[in-house]
């Protein structure tokens, strides 16, 4: 899969639509650093020419290094979200164990509605006792790894404005080096 930037400008449209049915007027918006800060960006244009005012504040939370799921690490306090609707955004749900984590732990602040959206989704529903909707805009690839629009490897090819899925041939180490042997596949 490859979502052009015009793909991307698309959904992000679609989702601020659909998105301006169901939150009000103001709001709290989390975004899941570090992959979401493009999307939370654009999807915050996007909800204010809806006449929409999100609270932005962003969220540290790791899954992946490399292309290797691990424990997922939230490095986040309370937030304040008692009776709160919050919207919870990251670029990609991939197999939703890092975004129910992070519901497990907005739950606890017993916020009044928690709404989640991502550009890309393998999974599509989040468990109702988490999250009261969840809305996407693409469907991911089984066992595909993105980079781009933010979604990282290691923390490089973030700044491309597409996503694209790649195969990394990997020496041992990391950095430039790592990054020069990245071959970024076209798929369909």
């Amino acid at each position: 899969m490859i979502l052009s930037a015009k793909d991307i400008r698309q959904g992000v449209k679609t989702l601020a639509l659909a998105l301006a049915d169901v939150c009000p007027h103001t709001f709290e918006l989390i975004g899941i650093m570090d992959a979401s800060f493009m999307f939370v960006a654009d999807l915050c244009r996007e909800l204010h020419k809806l006449h929409l005012f999100p609270r932005v504040r962003f969220i540290q939370v790791k899954s992946y290094r490399g292309t290797k799921r691990g424990r997922v690490k939230c490095n986040f306090g309370k937030l304040g979200l008692k009776d709160k609707f919050v919207l919870v955004v990251d670029t990609i749900v991939d197999s939703g164990e890092t975004m129910k984590a992070v519901l497990r732990r907005i739950k606890r602040e017993s916020p009044a509605f928690v709404v989640v959206c991502a550009l890309v989704s393998r999974v599509s529903f989040m468990p109702d006792v988490l999250s009261d909707a969840f809305y996407f805009a693409h469907k991911k690839e089984e066992g595909v790894f993105y980079v781009g629009y933010g979604l990282d490897y290691d923390g490089y090819l973030r700044e491309l404005p597409r996503i694209v899925s790649f195969r990394a041939k990997l020496l041992e180490g990391s950095g430039y080096e790592t990054y020069k042997n990245l071959e970024i596949q076209r798929r369909t």
